[in-house]
């Protein structure tokens, strides 16, 4: 009788959110044509280059193509629509409409997985409704964008370390390097998982499977980088935006912290008193906030020199709102005082996990959004848009926020799916 209700609510909350999603996509193809982009003829900010690197793949994948074509990125989303392109033709519309099935899937497997670390149809749904309408995802469910395929690998791989299926887990990690090298993230996140773990269940073949699983989906993107001879393609883009040496950027973890708390918000509120219920933590995210005067958020230079003296659609809103004045540092100050409890959160939530030997899927979640926050400050360029990357994970850790032992852990179902295999992609459904 449980299962059944239980099927029941999953099924339920899929309905309404498929129709979410139809209703979504409707809106914005209307809103956007004919208005702003012709979607048959005209390309849009990046996608006339995308488009260029496409058709070169299209035009034979060489060694020298791999290492010189002319973006900042991994190659497999332009193999993966220059793939696409071959079958239904190389058009724009034609590209764009792999954009559209994979904005699909990745609400489809998202709510998926929200659900099964919640249990609740109305959670899943309303975590999937926040995923979807992220103001960047209108762009990104249409538009030959990089990010769209990236972030359809990415919870495919949190659907597989919620499963604990190894091979699943290498190959979607892969991908998401081979898609965007910042997602060098995760197998870190995984490789310190697999430690704190160990003395949890001192089982060292276990370690070895878990930790070497995430160092081999590591090669790939380290083949490429010596191909490259560097951290991206050796292009003309490189020389202009890559000509500094690598270093940490305060100012980008200001940003993404005030960011945290700007795209999740909706969803933090349900659960206040876990984050903001310490008065020695605000008082001490309050202290903290005071160093934002000393790394304000600013566009770089690169995005200064094409024109971009903002960080995002936030960022203008704020603009647009008070102008660019002390109100939108008191603004942003603001929104990082809010954001650091999360954070605390998260750092917490490790520790305790560790101290307590319960270290499960939630202390993975905490740990790849904190090396997020680690990684993300020594890219040559900040971007509201890049913490996309983390915000599913947000998303589902703060789902099983209310869930003090959470009864899936990521080793404990290998037994389990040994007797009864099952796909990643079918278990969308099913």
């Amino acid at each position: 009788m449980v299962r059944e209700i239980t099927i029941k609510s999953y099924f339920r909350s899929l309905f309404v959110f498929v129709g979410l999603i139809v209703i979504f996509q409707i809106l914005v193809l209307w809103v956007v044509h004919p208005r702003f982009i012709n979607l048959l003829a005209t390309e849009w900010s990046d996608e006339q280059h995308f488009l260029e690197t496409i058709r070169m793949f299209a035009s034979g994948l060489t060694l020298d193509n791999l290492k010189h074509y002319e973006d900042m990125s991994g190659p497999l989303p332009f193999l993966l629509y220059t793939l696409w392109g071959k079958i239904v033709g190389m058009g724009l519309l034609s590209l764009r409409a792999l954009s559209i099935l994979l904005f699909v899937a990745t609400l489809l497997i998202f709510h998926r997985l929200a659900y099964l670390v919640s249990r609740d149809g109305r959670l899943a749904l309303g975590a999937g409704a926040l995923l979807m309408l992220n103001p960047y995802m209108a762009g990104l469910s249409f538009l030959m964008f990089t990010d769209m395929p990236t972030l359809f690998f990415l919870v495919l791989l949190c659907h597989a370390i919620y499963r604990s299926w190894h091979p699943l887990v290498f190959l979607f990690c892969a991908c998401v390097l081979l898609s965007r090298q910042y997602g060098v993230f995760l197998p870190i996140a995984g490789i310190m998982y697999a430690v704190f773990r160990f003395p949890q269940d001192k089982n060292f073949r276990r370690l070895i499977t878990t930790a070497g699983t995430f160092c081999g989906a590591m090669l790939p993107l380290m083949a490429l980088m010596a191909l490259w001879g560097g951290l991206c393609p050796d292009s003309n883009m490189k020389r202009i935006y890559a000509a500094e040496t690598l270093r940490f950027h305060p100012s980008f973890l200001v940003l993404y912290t005030c960011t945290l708390f700007l795209m999740a918000f909706p969803l933090l509120i349900f659960h206040w008193k876990h984050i903001y219920g310490n008065a020695n933590v605000l008082m001490g995210s309050f202290a903290l906030s005071w160093l934002y005067w000393l790394m304000p958020v600013r566009a770089t230079q690169y995005a200064v020199d094409i024109g971009l003296h903002t960080v995002g659609i936030f960022d203008r809103l704020i603009e647009l709102t008070v102008g660019i004045s002390v109100w939108r540092d008191i603004v942003f100050q603001a929104l990082l005082f809010l954001g650091l409890p999360v954070l605390y959160y998260f750092a917490r939530s490790v520790i305790q996990s560790v101290i307590k030997k319960k270290v499960s899927f939630p202390c993975f979640m905490d740990i790849s959004i904190l090396s997020f926050f680690m990684v993300m400050p020594l890219s040559y360029l900040v971007w509201e848009k890049y913490f996309l990357l983390a915000l599913p994970l947000v998303l589902l850790r703060v789902l099983m926020i209310d869930q003090k032992d959470t009864p899936v852990h990521i080793h404990q179902l290998e037994s389990t799916h040994r007797k009864r295999p099952e796909s990643t992609l079918t278990a969308i459904i099913f």
